[in-house]
Protein backbone atom coordinates (compact mmCIF):
# COMPACT_ATOMS: atom_id res chain seq x y z
CA UNK A 1 0.00 0.00 0.00
CA UNK A 2 2.42 2.14 0.90
CA UNK A 3 4.30 1.92 -2.67
CA UNK A 4 1.29 2.41 -4.87
CA UNK A 5 1.10 5.67 -3.05
CA UNK A 6 4.91 6.31 -3.62
CA UNK A 7 4.11 5.64 -7.25
CA UNK A 8 1.21 7.90 -7.22
CA UNK A 9 3.13 10.97 -5.31
CA UNK A 10 6.06 10.37 -8.00
CA UNK A 11 3.80 10.83 -11.20
CA UNK A 12 1.82 13.85 -9.78
CA UNK A 13 5.70 15.30 -8.39
CA UNK A 14 6.24 18.77 -10.36
CA UNK A 15 10.12 16.28 -11.66
CA UNK A 16 8.26 13.59 -13.02
CA UNK A 17 6.86 16.77 -15.04
CA UNK A 18 9.75 17.43 -16.52
CA UNK A 19 10.05 14.11 -18.26
CA UNK A 20 9.42 14.39 -21.82
CA UNK A 21 6.31 11.88 -23.40
CA UNK A 22 7.44 9.97 -25.79
CA UNK A 23 4.00 9.02 -26.89
CA UNK A 24 3.68 12.57 -27.55
CA UNK A 25 7.23 13.32 -29.21
CA UNK A 26 6.32 9.90 -31.70
CA UNK A 27 3.25 11.51 -32.67
CA UNK A 28 4.38 14.88 -33.70
CA UNK A 29 7.46 13.38 -35.24
CA UNK A 30 4.47 11.30 -37.41
CA UNK A 31 2.65 14.81 -38.10
CA UNK A 32 5.71 16.15 -39.51
CA UNK A 33 6.32 13.47 -41.48
CA UNK A 34 3.04 13.54 -42.61
CA UNK A 35 3.24 17.20 -43.63
CA UNK A 36 6.08 17.33 -45.00
CA UNK A 37 5.21 14.64 -47.60
CA UNK A 38 1.86 16.54 -48.54
CA UNK A 39 4.27 19.67 -48.70
CA UNK A 40 6.28 17.77 -51.20
CA UNK A 41 3.88 16.06 -53.15
CA UNK A 42 2.11 19.72 -53.72
CA UNK A 43 5.00 21.54 -54.88
CA UNK A 44 5.53 18.62 -57.21
CA UNK A 45 2.35 18.98 -58.70
CA UNK A 46 2.39 22.82 -58.77
CA UNK A 47 6.02 23.71 -59.16
CA UNK A 48 8.42 20.79 -60.12
CA UNK A 49 5.93 19.57 -63.05
CA UNK A 50 5.94 22.70 -64.71
CA UNK A 51 10.19 23.06 -64.49
CA UNK A 52 9.85 19.48 -65.62
CA UNK A 53 7.89 20.07 -68.78
CA UNK A 54 9.79 23.28 -69.32
CA UNK A 55 13.42 20.66 -69.19
CA UNK A 56 11.85 18.32 -71.37
CA UNK A 57 10.64 21.00 -74.00
CA UNK A 58 13.98 22.37 -73.77
CA UNK A 59 15.65 19.07 -74.47
CA UNK A 60 13.42 18.60 -77.60
CA UNK A 61 14.18 22.46 -79.34
CA UNK A 62 17.80 21.53 -78.37
CA UNK A 63 17.63 18.06 -80.32
CA UNK A 64 15.90 19.75 -83.38
CA UNK A 65 18.43 22.61 -83.25
CA UNK A 66 21.04 20.25 -83.42
CA UNK A 67 19.21 18.21 -86.32
CA UNK A 68 18.79 21.41 -88.02
CA UNK A 69 22.65 22.66 -87.44
CA UNK A 70 23.46 19.36 -89.06
CA UNK A 71 21.48 19.64 -92.16
CA UNK A 72 22.59 23.37 -92.65
CA UNK A 73 26.26 22.44 -92.00
CA UNK A 74 25.79 18.95 -94.33
CA UNK A 75 24.06 22.30 -97.11
CA UNK A 76 27.05 24.64 -96.69
CA UNK A 77 29.34 21.79 -97.94
CA UNK A 78 27.41 20.60 -100.77
CA UNK A 79 27.58 24.48 -101.95
CA UNK A 80 31.31 24.91 -101.39
CA UNK A 81 31.29 21.40 -103.79
CA UNK A 82 28.75 22.90 -106.35
CA UNK A 83 30.42 25.99 -106.31
CA UNK A 84 34.46 24.49 -106.94
CA UNK A 85 32.37 22.42 -109.21
CA UNK A 86 31.16 25.33 -111.18
CA UNK A 87 34.71 27.45 -111.25
CA UNK A 88 36.08 23.94 -112.72
CA UNK A 89 33.73 24.27 -115.73
CA UNK A 90 33.46 27.85 -116.04
CA UNK A 91 35.48 28.29 -118.51
CA UNK A 92 34.02 25.94 -121.04
CA UNK A 93 30.66 27.82 -120.71
CA UNK A 94 30.56 29.81 -123.18
CA UNK A 95 31.10 26.69 -125.70
CA UNK A 96 28.35 25.06 -124.06
CA UNK A 97 26.43 28.24 -124.37
CA UNK A 98 27.35 28.96 -127.96
CA UNK A 99 26.18 25.24 -128.57
CA UNK A 100 22.65 25.97 -128.22
CA UNK A 101 21.86 29.49 -127.86
CA UNK A 102 18.95 31.18 -126.53
CA UNK A 103 17.55 32.57 -129.44
CA UNK A 104 17.76 31.93 -132.82
CA UNK A 105 20.87 33.93 -134.04
CA UNK A 106 19.90 33.14 -137.87
CA UNK A 107 22.25 36.23 -139.05
CA UNK A 108 25.76 35.27 -137.04
CA UNK A 109 24.94 31.18 -138.22
CA UNK A 110 24.76 32.08 -141.77
CA UNK A 111 28.41 33.97 -141.03
CA UNK A 112 29.12 31.45 -139.63
CA UNK A 113 28.96 28.83 -142.60
CA UNK A 114 30.23 31.17 -145.31
CA UNK A 115 33.42 31.83 -143.37
CA UNK A 116 33.91 28.30 -142.58
CA UNK A 117 33.40 28.12 -146.24
CA UNK A 118 35.85 30.40 -147.34
CA UNK A 119 38.26 28.87 -144.78
CA UNK A 120 37.68 25.27 -146.57
CA UNK A 121 38.06 27.54 -150.53
CA UNK A 122 34.76 26.42 -151.19
CA UNK A 123 32.20 28.59 -152.93
CA UNK A 124 28.94 29.06 -151.50
CA UNK A 125 26.55 29.45 -153.92
CA UNK A 126 23.56 29.56 -151.78
CA UNK A 127 22.83 29.99 -148.15
CA UNK A 128 18.97 29.35 -147.12
CA UNK A 129 16.49 29.24 -143.84
CA UNK A 130 13.64 28.23 -143.58
CA UNK A 131 10.37 28.60 -140.94
CA UNK A 132 11.52 27.83 -136.78
CA UNK A 133 10.39 24.48 -136.31
CA UNK A 134 9.49 23.29 -132.39
CA UNK A 135 10.86 20.25 -131.29
CA UNK A 136 8.69 18.48 -128.86
CA UNK A 137 9.88 15.89 -125.83
CA UNK A 138 7.56 12.92 -125.35
CA UNK A 139 5.93 14.51 -122.65
CA UNK A 140 4.83 17.26 -125.14
CA UNK A 141 6.69 19.99 -123.43
CA UNK A 142 8.24 21.92 -126.10
CA UNK A 143 12.32 22.42 -124.63
CA UNK A 144 14.38 23.52 -128.05
CA UNK A 145 13.10 25.09 -131.60
CA UNK A 146 15.03 24.47 -134.46
CA UNK A 147 14.91 26.09 -137.76
CA UNK A 148 16.02 24.68 -141.52
CA UNK A 149 18.53 25.22 -143.12
CA UNK A 150 20.12 24.75 -147.09
CA UNK A 151 24.04 25.16 -148.04
CA UNK A 152 24.83 25.07 -152.07
CA UNK A 153 28.60 25.17 -152.50
CA UNK A 154 31.17 24.48 -155.39
CA UNK A 155 34.53 22.83 -154.77
CA UNK A 156 37.29 20.62 -155.04
CA UNK A 157 36.50 16.88 -153.44
CA UNK A 158 38.72 17.23 -150.75
CA UNK A 159 37.77 20.88 -149.35
CA UNK A 160 34.02 19.44 -149.86
CA UNK A 161 35.00 17.05 -147.57
CA UNK A 162 36.40 19.54 -145.09
CA UNK A 163 34.07 21.48 -144.80
CA UNK A 164 31.31 19.22 -144.04
CA UNK A 165 33.73 17.40 -141.65
CA UNK A 166 34.19 20.82 -139.89
CA UNK A 167 30.09 21.16 -139.76
CA UNK A 168 29.89 17.59 -138.13
CA UNK A 169 32.01 18.98 -135.31
CA UNK A 170 30.52 22.82 -135.27
CA UNK A 171 30.89 24.21 -132.42
CA UNK A 172 26.78 25.26 -132.64
CA UNK A 173 24.76 21.88 -132.65
CA UNK A 174 23.32 20.82 -135.87
CA UNK A 175 21.59 18.42 -137.33
CA UNK A 176 22.69 17.25 -141.15
CA UNK A 177 19.69 15.93 -142.76
CA UNK A 178 20.61 15.20 -146.11
CA UNK A 179 24.16 15.54 -148.49
CA UNK A 180 24.09 15.17 -152.24
CA UNK A 181 27.08 15.99 -154.45
CA UNK A 182 26.77 16.43 -158.43
CA UNK A 183 29.66 16.56 -161.05
CA UNK A 184 29.92 20.31 -162.35
CA UNK A 185 30.35 21.20 -165.74
CA UNK A 186 32.66 19.76 -168.13
CA UNK A 187 35.02 22.62 -167.91
CA UNK A 188 34.67 23.16 -164.15
CA UNK A 189 36.12 19.63 -162.43
CA UNK A 190 34.58 20.83 -159.14
CA UNK A 191 31.49 19.32 -157.23
CA UNK A 192 28.65 20.46 -156.51
CA UNK A 193 27.75 19.87 -152.73
CA UNK A 194 24.11 20.28 -151.52
CA UNK A 195 23.75 20.21 -147.75
CA UNK A 196 19.98 20.03 -145.46
CA UNK A 197 20.02 20.46 -141.90
CA UNK A 198 18.66 21.83 -138.95
CA UNK A 199 20.05 24.07 -136.44
CA UNK A 200 18.95 24.21 -132.13
CA UNK A 201 18.41 26.96 -130.33
CA UNK A 202 16.26 27.01 -126.71
CA UNK A 203 12.60 27.62 -126.57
Amino acid sequence: MQTKTIFNNLYTSKYFEKLPDFKEQKIQAFITIVLTLIAISFFGIFAISPTLSTIGNLQKQLKDNTFVEKKLDQKLINLQSLSENYQAIEPDLPFVYSAIPKTPEVPSFLGQLAALGSENDIIITRLQTYEVDLTKTQEGIQRFSTFGFTIEAEGSYDNIFSYVEMLSNFQRIILIDAISLSKGSAKNKNLKLSLKGKAFFKK
